[in-house]
């Protein structure tokens, strides 16, 4: 096993890459006009005389909390509804998820229109396009999905279709948020979820052109929204859980597990709290335990 060294000797907290950071990229960059209007280009490469003025952010937020709820939503000229999102884990789940947010983009709109939705004039609705970008390590055959087709064996009245954008079929700034995402996912693997990881991954990215213009002007802020600060404690065994719970036992570090397996032998640590660390049952971590013995 490697080890992963998240231990910063000049202070107690420390940052570590957020278990989102690439979402957190992907929602930073597309909040940029110039990115914005890229993305819109890589699925509409023919209307090249599309202002930037012409493409409002429409991502759905908490009335309450104002935290957002999807990744990226884009209203273009008030005709066309881009819808997007990033996965690194593939899940037929984002297809309810999408139906969900696409019902509340069109209430927002129709709200934001002043146009009356239970009135006998037929409102007017932007066309939806739906977009998934996928940047995990599956291999991802299909270009559509549809939730009628695998919710509902094609016998139910709704349907929706997402088109899956994968590093084979994609182009231009969406290749190259790929790229990065992967080039961040093997970095994690190789450094563990440091700032090394995070340093190397832009470092590499620049040099062969990956968000070259975008890292090099954004760097800072770069750094810091794909990090979190940690104190040792929590940080230890947030990695340990998260490498479990993936299914990737084979992952955790030396260094995770004897700690948490010292603790749990000197009595700092009960069963419960480090088997819920983990994210397993107490026999599982008891196993765990006795491969330490």
């Amino acid at each position: 096993m490697k080890k992963i060294s998240i231990k910063n000797k000049n202070s107690r907290n420390f940052k570590v890459v957020k278990k989102n950071a690439k979402s957190s990229v992907f929602t930073h960059i597309f909040s940029i006009p110039k990115y914005k209007r890229e993305l819109y280009l890589s699925f509409h490469p023919k209307d090249k005389n599309i202002e930037d003025k012409e493409i409002k952010t429409w991502t759905l937020s908490s009335t309450f909390t104002n935290i957002q709820i999807n990744d990226l939503g884009l209203l273009v000229r008030d005709i066309i509804l881009l819808l997007v999102e990033a996965q690194s884990v593939w899940t037929l789940n984002i297809l309810p998820r999408v139906f969900e947010y696409l019902a509340e983009s069109f209430n927002r709109y129709v709200i934001e229109t002043n146009q009356n939705i239970y009135g006998t004039k037929k409102v007017n609705l932007p066309k939806p396009e739906l977009y998934v970008l996928y940047t995990g390590k599956k291999q991802i055959k299909e270009k559509i999905i549809c939730l009628n087709k695998e919710f509902f064996h094609n016998e139910a009245p709704i349907d929706i279709k997402i088109n899956v954008i994968t590093l084979k079929n994609a182009s231009k700034i969406v290749k190259e948020y790929i790229k990065f995402s992967k080039e961040l996912d093997k970095n994690n693997e190789k450094y563990g979820f440091t700032k090394k990881s995070i340093n190397e991954t832009i470092k590499y990215c620049i040099e062969h052109n990956i968000l070259r213009e975008y890292l090099t002007e954004n760097k800072k802020e770069v750094y810091n929204i794909m990090t979190s600060v940690y104190d040792q404690k929590t940080a230890t065994y947030m990695y340990g859980r998260e490498q479990y719970a993936e299914g990737k036992s084979e992952g955790i570090s030396e260094g995770i597990m004897n700690i948490l397996v010292r603790q749990f032998r000197d009595k700092k640590i009960s069963i419960e709290d480090a088997a819920n660390y983990l994210n397993v049952t107490k026999s599982e971590f008891i196993k765990l335990v006795n491969t330490k013995s």
